[in-house]
């Protein structure tokens, strides 16, 4: 009996030891599974702050955003606003510039216009005494003219004289025309038949200009007139030969006179 009362003791003390251990494991992977819990809750609460933070960051680097493209804006309207103005006055100004120079440009016509109308009458009164005038005075006017006779000193070799420019040759034909009108109706209204140079050697032969003079004016040779004569001679009147231009050109001069 003592050694089954042993034995009882024994296994009692065994179960609780067995119990201790167990109790033991059971506290051990409570406090691990507690420390994993507690871990698992820092980390979660760390996240969570880190998700704040950022959400905070991100929040606060929106507003700053949005600022700035507000100012930006602001900039912009402003910017627009004061170019909007500046054209405004810049219009206003080129308006009123406008308006000042439509002011003298209407002035300023008036006054050309009488200028012109004044000129006008000066013109025709002039006229009528140029028509009370022989031909014969007034074809000596014409070759004792400014321009005549700076175009003979040309072509008499006088360096001092320009040459004749195109407008000479335009005041020439003109004055021709208006001042000898029955030498200038020799050309039969067919002037437009002519090249500059034909009308240019045509006038030139009427006011008594010889071959040399004339190529000097043209910068040509003679030869060079001599065709061009020929040219006039057929054109005008069917020959071709130069030599006979100065006989038409007396013929239609007494066939005009006698129809006037």
């Amino acid at each position: 009996m003592f050694e089954a009362a042993n034995d009882s003791n024994s296994i009692s003390k065994q179960t609780e030891v067995i119990h201790q251990s167990t109790a033991l494991y059971n506290y051990q992977r409570h406090a691990v599974s507690a420390e994993r819990a507690f871990a698992q809750v820092k980390i979660a609460r760390i996240s969570m702050v880190g998700i704040v933070f950022a959400g905070c960051a991100l929040f606060y680097v929106t507003i700053l955003f949005f600022r700035r493209q507000q100012r930006q804006k602001k900039e912009m309207v402003r910017e627009l606003l004061s170019s909007l103005n500046s054209s405004r006055r810049s219009l206003r100004q080129l308006e009123e510039e406008c308006e000042l120079l439509k002011h003298r440009q209407d002035v300023l016509s008036e006054k050309k216009k009488a200028e012109i109308a004044r000129l006008k009458d000066v013109i025709s009164e002039h006229e009528q005494r140029w028509q009370s005038i022989s031909d014969e005075k007034r074809e000596a006017a014409v070759l004792d003219s400014q321009l005549v006779r700076h175009l003979r000193k040309y072509a008499g070799g006088n360096k001092r004289m320009a040459p004749p420019t195109v407008s000479d040759w335009n005041e020439l034909r003109d004055m021709f025309k208006h001042e000898l009108p029955m030498a200038y109706a020799i050309m039969g209204g067919k002037e437009t038949e002519l090249t500059h140079n034909e009308q240019c050697v045509m006038i030139l032969h009427l006011l008594k200009f010889s071959t040399n003079e004339i190529a000097i004016l043209l910068d040509c040779s003679p030869q060079r007139v001599s065709n061009i004569k020929t040219q006039i001679n057929i054109k005008l009147f069917g020959q071709k030969s130069a030599s006979t231009l100065d006989n038409n050109i007396k013929r239609a001069l007494k066939e005009l006179c006698k129809k006037v």
